[in-house]
């Protein structure tokens, strides 16, 4: 399978980077979009419909993201998975 990000998701990348890049600096905030590349890349490698956790919208799952407050929201569409958005999530509670 091939992994595709949407546009959207590409903006979410540059938004999550554009956050972290004044509170913690330019590198740190690249090491934070590379986290999430790197946790997300494996769907590629994932039959149809596992990884991740069903959505509340059907046909998309969600991945959480480790050490981030994110999730990337995903499909599978034919032979790619699409990458449809980076999501901020409240873990608070």
């Amino acid at each position: 399978m091939s992994l595709q990000w949407t546009h959207k998701a590409a903006a979410d990348l540059d938004a999550i980077y554009d956050h972290y890049v004044v509170l913690i600096g330019p590198e740190k905030a690249l090491r934070a979009i590379q986290d999430i590349v790197e946790q997300v890349s494996p769907l590629a490698n994932l039959e149809l419909s596992s990884g991740g956790v069903p959505s509340e919208v059907p046909g998309v799952r969600e991945l959480p993201v480790e050490r981030w407050p994110y999730q990337a929201a995903f499909r599978v569409k034919g032979r790619s998975v699409q990458i449809l958005r980076i999501d901020r999530v409240d873990n608070s509670g």
